[in-house]
């Protein structure tokens, strides 16, 4: 039987930092119920509830787009409908806020625990993230404009500078 000891003994936590609408978080939620909760025994009501209590404790996710973040507040509490008597507050875990801004990781230090990461990067072309951290990492020491001291020679400066590859 699957059990959460090792998420809790190797201090699991996974995060979706662009979660949109919750695609990758409902996979994993479906993996783990399947791992879980199996296909061929019917759990107590009780035992459900505590998988999904255990599950939520150290699964979270960052959106961007408020619409996004709607669908997936909603859908997540559409499936936990019968299990929980009232909606879910899972604001601390998961937030609408921008991945890329250190604020959002010191704002909400569960998420920064994070040790796997799921999901898709951003998908923006035109990036509004700027911020010294980044730009180090983008043109710092082994800069990613360049192979082997070599400047790529990226004909268009736009999609070098999306939040794909800040990502």
């Amino acid at each position: 039987d699957f059990n959460f000891s090792n998420f809790k003994k190797y201090q699991f936590s996974v995060l979706d930092p662009a979660m949109g609408p919750g695609t990758f978080i409902f996979q994993y939620i479906y993996w783990m119920e399947n791992k879980y909760l199996g296909t061929k025994k019917k759990k107590n009501t009780s035992e459900i509830k505590d998988f999904y209590v255990e599950l939520l404790s150290f699964l979270s996710g960052i959106e961007l787009l408020p619409e996004s973040y709607f669908i997936f507040t909603l859908l997540l509490n559409i499936k936990l409908e019968g299990i929980f008597n009232s909606i879910l507050n899972t604001e601390n875990t998961f937030v609408l806020s921008n991945a890329l801004k250190h604020e959002t990781m010191s704002n909400y230090p569960l998420l920064s625990k994070s040790n796997i990461i799921i999901g898709n990067p951003p998908y923006s072309g035109h990036s509004q993230t700027k911020n010294f951290w980044i730009d180090s990492l983008l043109k710092g020491e082994s800069s990613y404009y360049e192979i082997n001291g070599i400047p790529i020679g990226e004909k268009t400066s736009k999609w070098i500078k999306d939040d794909y590859v800040k990502f």
